[in-house]
């Protein structure tokens, strides 16, 4: 956030415009007067304030998913990948107190 305020500061300074990607809203609204939104397909989908954006997209998302049970064989391969996940988390973790106390 103190990129964005930087960022903000030197645009209002300067009058200057920015061309700004991102993936999140958060960001757009903070640093952005207007929106553009891209398609899959590279298409503009709108332009328009954040507040314009939000009445004509802000109706949220709906994800459907249709899931199927596991195998007991990918269930014991998940949870040795998390075994691994969580040895080199714990040597990754005595690495960095012990370069800590160095």
């Amino acid at each position: 956030r103190a990129l964005w305020s930087t960022v903000q500061a030197r645009l209002r300074a300067t009058g200057a415009t920015a061309i700004v990607a991102t993936k999140t809203t958060e960001e757009a609204e903070a640093l952005c007067s207007r929106l553009a939104i891209l398609s899959r397909e590279g298409r503009l989908s709108t332009v328009g304030t954040a507040q314009e954006t939000r009445a004509r997209y802000g109706g949220g998302h709906e994800l459907r998913a249709k899931l199927r049970r596991p195998t007991s064989a990918e269930v014991f391969q998940t949870v040795g990948a998390l075994r691994d996940v969580q040895a080199m988390a714990r040597l990754l973790a005595s690495a960095s107190s012990a370069l800590a106390g160095a």
